[in-house]
């Protein structure tokens, strides 16, 4: 499974065709009716807010998936192109997915890396969400909040 959203690589023709139609036309920007998984970020430092909602199958794969961003442009970007990535593929590809970006993350001196920093770390507590009502847990979402890595 591969998300391109490293805005330091470089990319083919086709990859710029998609990134632009995510751009225009965000995919999965909607709240769930229907969701067994709500994941909630949050960056204070930057007022920016990201809702992940889930709704996964019994084999745990990921049969639809919303979000809702508070923030700008590049942070709805995120969250269209990593949620399209992650619809249909199973939980364990997402969060697996996930880690991957983050690492890339780490790596990244880009400023921007903070939108999908956002988008990442709801998704993973979307999946907390979802195995926590599985547990019997009935919380309605799990938040996560993150800083600026910005040194004032």
């Amino acid at each position: 499974m591969k998300c391109n959203m490293n805005p330091n690589e470089i990319m083919n023709e086709q990859q710029q065709k998609e990134l632009k139609e995510h751009f225009n036309n965000p995919k999965n920007n909607k709240k769930l009716e229907v969701y067994n998984g709500k994941g909630v970020c949050t960056n204070p430092d930057k007022k920016a807010k990201t809702t992940i909602f889930i709704n996964v199958d019994n084999d745990k794969i990921v049969e639809d998936i919303g979000f809702l961003i508070s923030g700008c442009k590049s942070t709805v970007l995120a969250g269209s192109l990593f949620s399209d990535t992650v619809k249909g593929e199973s939980i364990d590809e997402g969060v697996g997915l996930c880690h991957e970006l983050l690492a890339d993350l780490e790596a990244d001196l880009s400023p921007d890396k903070e939108k999908p920093r956002l988008v990442m770390h709801a998704f993973l507590a979307a999946v907390e969400n979802y195995k926590d009502r599985k547990n019997g847990f009935k919380k309605d979402e799990k938040i996560k909040i993150i800083r600026s890595e910005e040194e004032d």
